[in-house]
């Protein structure tokens, strides 16, 4: 959103989108940052809790073979006590695994909705000449507003948990010019 912005400053300037803009920019940033603190506070329980674990789990072995009866010696409870202590750094790194599998996720997934995306095809199929004195030609052109279709239930949401196909299904084309004849030749400067 912010390279696409960024690259489109002139255009944003020129018919003073920047309330708009700035509006959309806070929004995504309160989501982004409502998103962050919601993983820090995952992220810093689980490092918190997973060191003791290990700790946990043979009090409880312990506690269990104690109250069920089985007499302890020594050396098996010395080589529990080993057991869970060597499994001390995988049970450690289990959250920022279980991170790293998250992030990985969505990246995959937004890299497949990225390749999913429909081929762009071109609307001229024309050759170009080479040697023409003309830049833009239109001649009977139909020309429509590209639009999104938003259900009246959807809009308190503004599609939240909208998956992109379905927004691609939602536009909608609304025609605005028709018949336009229209030649551009080269070096012509043209106000619109």
């Amino acid at each position: 959103m912010m390279s696409e912005i960024i690259n489109s400053m002139r255009l944003i300037k020129m018919y003073a989108w920047e309330q708009p803009f700035i509006q959309r920019i806070n929004d995504l940033r309160k989501e982004e940052v409502k998103n962050l603190k919601k993983s820090a506070l995952l992220q810093s329980i689980s490092s918190t809790i997973s060191p003791s674990i290990t700790i946990i789990a043979g009090f409880a072995t312990f506690l269990t073979m104690t109250l069920a009866g089985v007499d302890l010696i020594t050396t098996e409870a010395f080589t529990i006590l080993s057991i869970f202590n060597a499994m001390q750094f995988s049970v450690g790194t289990l959250p920022w695994s279980l991170k790293m599998i998250t992030e990985a996720h969505v990246g995959f997934s937004r890299l497949q909705e990225l390749l999913e995306l429909k081929d762009y095809i071109h609307p001229s199929n024309r050759k170009v000449v080479a040697n023409s004195d003309i830049s833009l030609e239109l001649k009977s052109a139909n020309l429509a507003w590209e639009t999104v279709r938003v259900k009246e239930k959807d809009k308190t949401h503004m599609s939240k948990n909208k998956n992109k196909k379905e927004e691609l299904n939602n536009i909608t084309f609304v025609p605005c010019l028709f018949d336009v004849n229209l030649t551009i030749k080269k070096g012509q400067l043209i106000g619109v």
